[in-house]
């Protein structure tokens, strides 16, 4: 009989030190930032009862049971003062910023990622997460060496060493803008052979006389897509649209893209 007391309660020790260790939330969190939701959807906090709310901006495919807000500048003041002592993560943007510091009780962590290269954003993002949170570390240090290894195992085909990527798909036209220096093409330029369109801006609005200049690229048209898996649609000869969840939105959703991108054999 003592025995069987002795092990019902080393039973309960393990299963209250399991729930002690398991990595959750520790504070009640509402994600307006791309990058972090990205991340809480791949260490599984999706389903934590402390992530209250998403936006609806962020292109998840795992199940979120959550209030899903219209995001960013949408947000109503009635929304917003349904915020009071929870912790708001936002992407860099001055008048959400100037919204939300109208309400003190409200704890703002700003995220920026803007012509920033998708290992330091997903790093930033890392960083957030370890703060709002508690046991994630085996985790993260596991997703860690997934990154580490899919940058490092960045091989191009000769198609994809000159590259232009157009903001959104093309159709008749091409998209107005052009993705520069900023997120997966940041990491892309880390490589001597890739050369992409010519600017030191993050996104630039293209020109026809630069366009023609660079000879023998691959067009490409970047968008958000609906799993997790790149689709690929040729266009015509040199043109193709790229689109994922997550390809985008800036960090570790990106650094999947990159994975798979390197991998396209487009015809």
């Amino acid at each position: 009989m003592k025995m069987a007391s002795k092990l019902f309660f080393f039973v309960l020790l393990l299963i209250n030190c399991s729930s002690v260790f398991s990595c959750r939330l520790k504070t009640p969190v509402i994600s307006l930032s791309g990058p972090v939701t990205m991340l809480l959807e791949r260490i599984n906090l999706l389903e934590d009862k402390n992530l209250h709310a998403i936006s609806s901006f962020h292109p998840i495919t795992k199940k979120y049971h959550g209030e899903i807000l219209a995001g960013g500048l949408f947000l109503s003041h009635r929304t917003v003062l349904q915020f009071k002592n929870k912790t708001i993560i936002f992407d860099e943007s001055r008048e959400l910023e100037k919204l939300l510091e109208r309400h003190r009780d409200i704890k703002l962590i700003k995220f920026t990622s803007r012509a920033i290269d998708s290992i330091n954003v997903y790093k930033r993002s890392v960083k957030i997460i370890q703060k709002i949170s508690i046991g994630c570390e085996k985790i993260i240090a596991q997703v860690d060496r997934e990154v580490n290894t899919i940058l490092s195992n960045i091989v191009l085909s000769k198609k994809l060493e000159r590259v232009v990527f157009f903001l959104g798909k093309i159709n008749n036209k091409l998209p107005e803008t052009v993705i520069v220096r900023d997120g997966f093409v940041l990491e892309l330029m880390k490589i001597k052979s890739f050369k992409t369109y010519p600017s030191a801006l993050a996104y630039i609005s293209w020109s026809k006389s630069i366009l023609n200049k660079l000879k023998h690229y691959t067009y490409l048209g970047i968008s958000e897509g609906a799993t997790s898996v790149i689709q690929a649609e040729k266009i015509k000869l040199g043109q193709y649209n790229l689109s994922m969840a997550g390809a985008l939105i800036p960090g570790i959703s990106q650094i999947y893209f990159l994975k798979q991108f390197v991998q396209l054999r487009l015809e």
